[in-house]
């Protein structure tokens, strides 16, 4: 991610020579066998298999054993807002009568990659799936740190998978106007806050964060990371695609969370911008945090070095605002070259920057008015 290159390029998971959008940032060489249980890869789908590798090396990197983290004091909670969508596609094409696999549902609904995740670990704590937009991956981490917080767990695995590179969703999002074609330069085609940007590239993947309340934590010895501070979501409750032009819903969710944490704008040194590359929305973000922080804090886009990963993109997200704090380097916004704001927000761009700061804030905004923030501090 450092080396600030957007991985959107040509699909080259089917052919999309046909469609209007024939760009967006797959995962190139997943090797699920590495990661899934051979009994559990002929049963679930793309983006479960997503889940269970991020949820994997999260734990490893967690330095937590799997019979450390079975029974009810783990509990999971995996968003994804569209589940299986490549695997739905291909179960509608075969012949009317033709038998399906017993496990097409457990291989696709969206439920079902907390489920293969619990099952894979013996996590029987709490369970949750969220599918609030794409605001789902930083709603999840959210709601499980609140979990953790009323004592429901000790433990939680949280964050979000999706596989939405398919001709259906490229399809239904072109239609709304979102998606960039940008079709002959893939490499430069995501650009948000750029005063040339012309929309959305999708990406796939999953990202999974191991949360630990203190005291587990201090009792074997582990030195977290970061600590989730404040959090704090509403609806917006004006327009199914875009952000009302006051950013109402947005401002709300950013206060919520600076008072969940008990902390000052001020107080924010980093802000991993929901930052889509759409016309309208980032005018009106770039606008909201230009009120609320002024040009004090850092910001930047990571979405055009991953793709947006709809559902899966706040956890993800969430995960880059963890390792800045942690090595006090913070990412570029890539193919940011002139930005095309009304304020002087303090864009990082060009390169990363070195900066330590001790408390960045996650933004995540969804389709039908979600919007969510996530506060977190160095560890």
């Amino acid at each position: 991610m450092l080396d600030n290159r957007s991985r959107v390029a040509t699909i080259r998971g089917f052919d999309a020579t046909r469609l209007p959008v024939r760009i967006a940032a797959e995962v190139p060489s997943f090797d699920a066998a590495e990661h899934v249980p051979r009994k559990m890869l002929g049963r679930t789908g793309r983006f479960i298999r997503f889940a269970l590798a991020a949820a994997g090396l999260a734990l490893r990197d967690a330095e937590l054993e799997e019979d450390q983290v079975a029974g009810s004091g783990t509990g999971v909670a995996i968003a994804s807002n569209l589940g299986g969508e490549a695997e739905r596609a291909a179960a509608h094409a075969r012949p009317p009568g033709e038998d399906h696999s017993p496990f097409l549902y457990a291989a696709t609904a969206n439920a079902m990659a907390t489920a293969w995740v619990s099952i894979r670990y013996g996590a029987e704590g709490p369970g949750y799936c969220l599918a609030n937009s794409s605001a789902s991956g930083n709603m999840a981490i959210g709601l499980a740190s609140r979990l953790l917080r009323w004592g429901e767990a000790n433990v939680m695995l949280a964050g979000a998978a999706e596989a939405p590179i398919t001709p259906f969703l490229l399809a239904s999002l072109d239609a709304t106007g979102v998606l960039s074609r940008r079709n002959d330069d893939p490499a430069r085609a995501y650009r948000p806050f750029d005063r040339d940007r012309t929309g959305i590239c999708v990406g796939e993947g999953a990202a999974v964060l191991v949360l630990e309340t203190e005291s587990h934590a201090a009792a074997r010895g582990a030195h977290p990371l970061a600590e989730i501070a404040g959090y704090g979501a509403v609806m917006e409750a004006h327009d199914p695609y875009r952000l009302a032009s006051d950013g109402r819903g947005a401002r709300r969710a950013i206060c919520a969370a600076l008072g969940d944490a008990g902390l000052p704008p001020q107080a924010v040194g980093y802000v991993n911008a929901h930052g889509t590359g759409t016309r309208r929305n980032d005018l009106y973000e770039a606008k909201v945090l230009w009120e609320l922080f002024g040009e004090r804090p850092a910001v930047s886009s990571t979405k055009p070095l991953t793709g947006h990963l709809l559902g899966a993109a706040g956890a993800i997200e969430a995960a880059v605002c963890v390792l800045a704090l942690e090595t006090g380097v913070i990412p570029a916004t890539a193919n940011l070259e002139e930005p095309d704001v009304s304020v002087p927000l303090d864009f990082v761009r060009g390169r990363p920057r070195e900066s330590r700061v001790e408390v960045a804030l996650n933004l995540s905004w969804g389709f039908g008015g979600y919007a969510s923030a996530l506060l977190l501090k160095r560890g």
